[in-house]
């Protein structure tokens, strides 16, 4: 449940291993900008020039919102690892519990696959999804939700060398890209085999991908 001061309204289903994102309203502007040595005064400004578009293209979508995406829930044996997407629309709370609930739009493009452990992060308009593992294996890929439109699309260039879960990860705005730091969590193949060793083994590293190239 979701819970402001001393009330807990809107209600999803028990969950772990999820993820939760807050959307920013666009009224509403803190930008960290993080200039490279050789970043020209031309390029810096450009960066922020796209920054201040995709802050009025998020208007499109809920202004000031929590995404929820995926996590482990259900009941007894009908537990599973979800696909699912819920949005809280907090700029209609009014402090009444009918003004705090839960949806689950209707999403466009390719969904990642079901996952828990994963993390995410927002950036602008842009809801990045990363890593996590289910029933049937462990995951290295990064999708993108863009919000104005609902949209899914998976970063086939932001694929990591092994699966990894149980870690963070957060966004910072940087010219000209905006960079996503990750770091931690469990990484490793089942046989033992890949450079991280065996499955579960916990990580100290920090890892950065640039969302221009979407590269690591």
């Amino acid at each position: 449940e979701m819970c402001i001061r001393d009330r807990c309204v809107g209600r999803l289903q028990e969950l772990v291993r999820h993820q939760v994102c807050l959307v920013a309203p666009v009224g509403i502007r803190v930008r960290i900008v993080a200039l490279e040595d050789s970043t020209s005064l031309e390029d810096a400004q450009r960066a922020l020039s796209e920054l201040d578009e995709a802050a009025a293209a998020s208007a499109e979508g809920p202004a000031h919102a929590l995404y929820v995406f995926g996590g482990y829930g259900g009941y007894g044996y009908a537990r599973q690892d979800l696909d699912e997407l819920h949005v809280l629309d907090l700029a209609k709370f009014d402090g009444t519990e009918e003004s705090m609930s839960w949806s689950r739009p209707h999403t466009l493009g390719e969904p990642p696959a079901r996952r828990s452990s994963h993390t995410a992060c927002a950036l602008g308009s842009r809801l990045y999804v990363m890593g996590g593992w289910n029933a049937a294996e462990q995951l290295r890929d990064v999708h993108v939700l863009y919000v104005p439109s609902v949209t899914w699309r998976g970063v086939e260039r932001g694929r990591r060398g092994a699966p990894r879960w149980g870690h963070s990860a957060t966004g910072v705005v940087a010219v000209p890209h905006a960079k996503i730091f990750m770091f931690g969590g469990r990484a490793g193949e089942l046989d033992g085999k890949s450079a991280e060793g065996a499955m579960g083994q916990l990580r100290s590293d920090m890892q950065v991908m640039d969302t221009g190239s979407r590269s690591w």
